[in-house]
């Protein structure tokens, strides 16, 4: 190997860290190149899943909005209506502790308006609504899919989620 790949290879390790750079090394047999191959090549398969599920993301932001905007009842959008659409659901939950299993009630929309919420302040208050859902992180709209927001579902989200023969 000659000194400018073991320079980069060492940089390399130094960038990534040993104990990061170990693994890949462990992969490859010990074969720092082959370690590097591995570790761009994981890169590289990393980068394209964000590319599908920065579309998954949009795909099933849009989808839930256009859902949520049928809501009934509602004197506005629905993300200014946080407290109504996400209103305190209470639900009871069985947690295992030391003293053995707890069971406590929480509020699983606290956390839905709590970010929604968060996105309005962040774009402010008289950003269209548009802004206000883009600004919602993706797992604000994977937990609506969650089994615990069925009501959300039965309520009005259901047209998003595609049927048997694949329409939405």
């Amino acid at each position: 190997m000659e000194e400018s790949d073991q320079e980069t290879l060492a940089w390399v390790e130094w960038w990534l860290s040993s104990p990061r750079f170990a693994v890949y090394r462990v992969a490859a047999g010990g074969d720092a190149r082959h370690a590097l191959e591995l570790y761009e090549w994981n890169t590289r398969l990393g980068a394209a899943l964000m590319h599908d599920l920065a579309h998954l993301e949009v795909g099933l932001r849009n989808a839930y909005d256009r859902a949520l905007e049928t809501l009934p009842g509602l004197p506005e959008h629905w993300t200014a209506c946080g407290n109504q659409v996400f209103a305190p659901l209470r639900r009871t939950r069985r947690r295992r502790s030391a003293g053995g299993a707890v069971r406590t009630t929480v509020d699983i929309n606290a956390r839905s308006r709590a970010s929604l919420e968060h996105a309005r302040r962040e774009v402010g208050r008289a950003a269209p609504p548009g802004k206000v859902v883009a600004q919602l992180s993706f797992g604000f709209w994977r937990y609506l899919t969650s089994a615990a927001r069925g009501d959300v579902v039965a309520t009005g989200a259901a047209p998003c989620l595609p049927t048997r023969d694949g329409t939405a």
